[in-house]
């Protein structure tokens, strides 16, 4: 007996790597493509994803590039392939550490809701093992930059195959198609965290934003608005929705920006939270977009949103300084722009606690720091200290007090050069 347990011990891996390096080679070779997709949605998924999830995003047919029921799998085969790397968790559980793995098979059979359940990694080494650079050659091997482009691709596909319909959308259809709220809510945020996209992946985001206002991009919103993302699922009426390029300026997609445009796309349509393409870009600090729809579109650099609001005033709010520096430097906004309310790209930096706009601003755009807004009568120091109104709770108030310190250090100085010429010419 103990000459057993001595020879079992010699055969157990030793160390965690070669563990994982055992279960990965033990992995069906028929199943393989399909288990590393599942390690690496698991590994770079916005939120955990469920496990009726996980089976809709891998019945993909890599032949035909489309969703396929022939290829499906059921929710216990998923559990069974990905072997020990992977657990449900219930979600309803607060005990981080209850996970049911592949040695439940009997009870997950018998459980209606395992399909609601979560898919994890069984520990957080198993993450850590497969993107470290210890595995850079193994074939499971996961970049966060692969990981990325698989869960876009998938989204986007998601999207065009379900999407493509005239009848109205209900939280019926998200039921039916339970990767349809995912797919809407993070496609185009998987998108932006790639260092390069490739040519089939924008023909993907084309095949979205083009035709305008096709069924399926006007479904994308209807589930999911990007520009009014505070507004939850399914928030939409149709009449509510704009142009493409509007969205294309927003989330800061370059190459679809230039084709929206190249097809006829009109660079100054107006609508959405913003107003305008250039102010959606500006506020979000896309500055190729802004760069492009100014010099290539021909955007009007003063157009306003419906409170009045020019792309510089955006730019200034967020602190999107090389968007603000080009606007004023190559743009020629103009720096003392007022909103409905009398509020200058100036007062908005100085509100939000941006110093190096505020700096910019002044120094090189020449703002006027004693200019007044029209309808509380405050300053940009007003603002950097009490906020635009009353109860004021937005920015950062430590970067307001560093707004306000350097606004006072500024007038002190002009304010002393100011006696100093007039002295000087007495």
């Amino acid at each position: 007996m103990v000459a057993h347990v001595r020879n079992t011990l010699k055969e157990l891996p030793p160390t965690l790597d070669d563990t994982y390096l055992r279960i990965l080679r033990n992995i069906n070779k028929s199943y393989r493509l399909q288990v590393r997709d599942v390690l690496k949605m698991l590994a770079f998924s916005n939120r955990p994803l469920r496990l009726e999830e996980i089976v809709e995003a891998l019945a993909f047919n890599l032949d035909t590039k489309s969703f396929d029921e022939d290829w499906r799998l059921e929710p216990l085969d998923v559990i069974e392939i990905c072997s020990s790397l992977v657990a449900v968790v219930d979600p309803q559980v607060k005990d981080e550490g209850q996970h049911e793995d592949g040695n439940h098979e009997e009870t997950m059979a018998d459980d209606p809701n395992v399909s609601k359940k979560e898919l994890r990694f069984a520990h957080y080494s198993v993450k850590e093992f497969l993107v470290s650079e210890r595995t850079s050659t193994n074939w499971f091997h996961i970049s966060e930059e692969s990981a990325h482009a698989l869960i876009a691709d998938r989204c986007i596909h998601y999207l065009l195959c379900h999407l493509d319909m005239s009848e109205d959308l209900t939280r019926q259809h998200l039921l039916e198609y339970p990767f349809l709220e995912y797919a809407a809510r993070n496609w185009y945020k998987h998108a932006c965290l790639l260092e390069t996209m490739d040519g089939n992946l924008n023909a993907l985001i084309m095949q979205l934003f083009y035709p305008a206002l096709n069924c399926c991009f006007q479904n994308w919103l209807k589930i999911w608005d990007p520009d009014r993302e505070w507004a939850g699922v399914l928030p939409k009426e149709p009449e509510l929705i704009v142009q493409p390029l509007y969205y294309t300026a927003l989330i800061g997609f370059i190459d679809a920006t230039n084709e929206l445009i190249t097809k006829g796309e009109n660079v100054s349509v107006t609508g959405g939270y913003y107003g305008n393409p250039l102010c959606a870009a500006s506020v979000n600090g896309h500055l190729e977009v802004v760069k492009f729809l100014v010099e290539e579109g021909g955007a009007d650099v003063e157009s306003k949103s419906n409170t009045g609001r020019t792309a510089l005033s955006f730019a200034a709010y967020n602190g999107r300084l090389d968007v603000v520096e080009f606007l004023v430097e190559e743009g020629g906004a103009d720096v003392e722009s007022k909103d409905n309310y009398g509020q200058t790209p100036l007062s908005f930096a100085a509100a939000m606690g941006r110093l190096e706009a505020v700096k910019f601003l002044v120094e090189q755009g020449g703002a006027d720091v004693e200019s007044k807004d029209g309808k509380w009568g405050k300053t940009a120091l007003d603002v950097a200290r009490r906020g635009i109104w009353e109860g004021w709770r937005w920015g950062d108030p430590e970067g307001r007090k560093a707004v306000a310190a350097w606004l006072e250090e500024h007038s002190r100085i002009t304010n002393r050069g100011s006696k100093g010429n007039v002295n000087d010419g007495g």
